[in-house]
């Protein structure tokens, strides 16, 4: 299992933007984010625009303008990032709410009670990691490398 580069930008973005929050930065234009984070200029919109419509980021046009988080970074995790950019989270079509088994054997299946076990380990993993958790992470490590 993989998570798509729009997951791995969007986490990205919205871990500068907390980290530039907390820096008292509080927004960053389409250039900055591209050359802060390496990420193609061209490529940027298609990546903000569901963060954007997620009510994640909130868009300022004009000469100051930019994007900043609205969000709450500490109650933010990397489980709601998920949600957005990767749409369905279940390792398996069989966990999906309105999904069934292909074979009718929901309640005795021991790969399916595999598959929910994992699940269970993940949801509760990526929940609890929240956009300030990396962000303390994040400035820490910078702090030690300018000592």
């Amino acid at each position: 299992m993989q998570f798509s580069a729009q997951t791995e930008y969007s986490v990205r973005i919205l871990l500068y933007l907390t980290c530039q929050e907390a820096k008292g930065i509080p927004s960053a234009s389409i250039s900055t984010l591209s050359d802060s984070l390496g990420i193609n200029r061209n490529y940027l919109p298609k990546i903000l625009k569901p963060l954007r419509d997620h009510q994640m980021l909130r868009s300022t046009p004009g000469v100051q303008g930019g994007f900043s988080l609205a969000i709450d970074p500490t109650k933010t995790t990397l489980l709601d990032i998920f949600a957005v950019t990767e749409g369905s989270l279940c390792l398996n079509p069989c966990l999906e709410s309105d999904s069934s088994c292909l074979l009718n054997r929901e309640q005795v299946c021991p790969v399916r009670k595999t598959y929910l076990e994992f699940q269970a380990l993940f949801d509760s993993y990526f929940g609890a990691k929240t956009l300030a958790d990396l962000a303390a992470q994040e400035l820490a490590s910078h702090h030690h490398k300018q000592l």
